[in-house]
């Protein structure tokens, strides 16, 4: 665009009228509620505005809010997101938030500062950063315990507790989630949450008797998609646990039982983006391992496309992505290409450097 045709258009918008916001509300059963203006997200209900009059939906039915438009810079950060660039995003969400939780000067975007807040959860989670990850949940808790995002933060920290080998703060983390749900009466998928994490992060529960627990989860959930494939993934990652410490023929059998699980979670409507890129990963795991012990490129071109699904459609669940990076790494090492394995190798390195995947010595070497 010349430097006129730039001016021009830029003179333009400026002058051309300036529309009101209209930001959109999806809920869990899929109706979608635009056109309105979202006022604030409560722990117990999103309440909003259709034309002039007041409106609310309960928080326990809210799926996913949509923003016309951001505080500044909010707005800014997610530009940043929207080109890849989650380490720039964060530290300008991570300023902002800082900012507002010294002193709230948030007038006209009421709801921004908890968003924000979840939003560095979500990028620490993404990158991987359980110290970072740990600290914007403990954040959000203190700060905003009225927000919808308080449930999602108490699950957050538990996890980046768990990921960090304390599991004894992680239960007591949930205890404090479901002693939440209880006095708030917040909806039943947040009980479900806690069931499922009390097992899927206990190390103590392993092998037969874990997966026995996870399907009186998942049974308990059949209503309800995301926690439902949540615990069938969970399922399926304990047979590969097992299968690898197990001798060859049971190593295949228990690998196998975990790909029909996988599967399973791929097939079904709702399932959710953590779900899914788990069960993709865990895909993956499956094939690498029959690939290379078959030494069958065809089958280590399935693990691949199944491991860079992970890493190009799920990029914020940071938990299964440098492991979908190293293990296409191995793969495309094992089918010779020595530029795809830089790639996948400098990948790794550039993104999750400070990862256990990038301290192995397929990486180093």
């Amino acid at each position: 665009m010349t430097p006129l045709k730039s001016l021009l258009l830029g003179s333009a918008l400026l002058l051309a009228p300036v529309s009101a916001n209209a930001d959109s509300i999806t809920k869990t059963d899929g109706t979608v509620l635009s056109g309105v203006t979202v006022v604030n997200e409560g722990l117990d209900a999103v309440t909003y505005k259709e034309g002039r009059a007041s409106k609310s939906v309960p928080a326990g039915e809210v799926a996913s809010v949509e923003f016309d438009a951001y505080p500044e810079d909010v707005d800014e950060a997610l530009g940043y997101l929207a080109e890849g660039d989650a380490v720039t995003a964060l530290q300008v969400l991570e300023g902002y938030v800082d900012a507002q939780v010294r002193k709230s000067s948030e007038r006209r975007y009421k709801w921004a500062p908890a968003f924000a807040a979840h939003m560095t959860i979500v990028l620490h989670q993404r990158l991987f950063d359980l110290q970072g990850m740990k600290s914007a949940a403990d954040r959000l808790i203190e700060n905003y315990p009225k927000s919808r995002y308080l449930p999602e933060a108490y699950l957050a920290l538990a996890r980046a507790e768990a990921w960090l080998g304390d599991s004894g703060a992680a239960m007591a983390t949930l205890d404090r989630l479901a002693e939440l749900v209880a006095s708030e009466g917040l909806s039943e998928h947040w009980s479900r949450e806690v069931a499922l994490e009390k097992v899927a992060l206990d190390p103590e529960q392993t092998g037969p008797a874990k997966r026995a627990a996870l399907a009186d989860v998942a049974k308990a959930a059949s209503g309800d998609p995301v926690v439902w494939a949540q615990a069938r993934v969970a399922e399926g990652e304990s047979y590969l646990t097992e299968a690898e410490a197990a001798p060859a023929p049971k190593a295949k059998d228990l690998r196998e039982k975990a790909r029909r699980v996988f599967e399973d979670v791929i097939a079904k409507d709702g399932a959710g983006e953590e779900a899914l890129a788990g069960a993709y990963a865990g895909l993956g795991d499956c094939m690498f391992f029959e690939g290379a012990d078959a030494d069958d490129e065809a089958i280590l071109k399935q693990a691949v496309t199944s491991y860079l699904r992970v890493v190009l459609s799920y990029p914020n669940q940071g938990q299964y992505v440098p492991k979908a990076l190293f293990y296409a790494m191995r793969c495309f090492d094992l089918m010779g290409d020595r530029s795809r394995t830089r790639d996948m190798r400098r990948a790794l390195l550039s993104l999750y450097g400070g990862t256990s995947w990038a301290e192995r010595p397929e990486v180093k070497n």
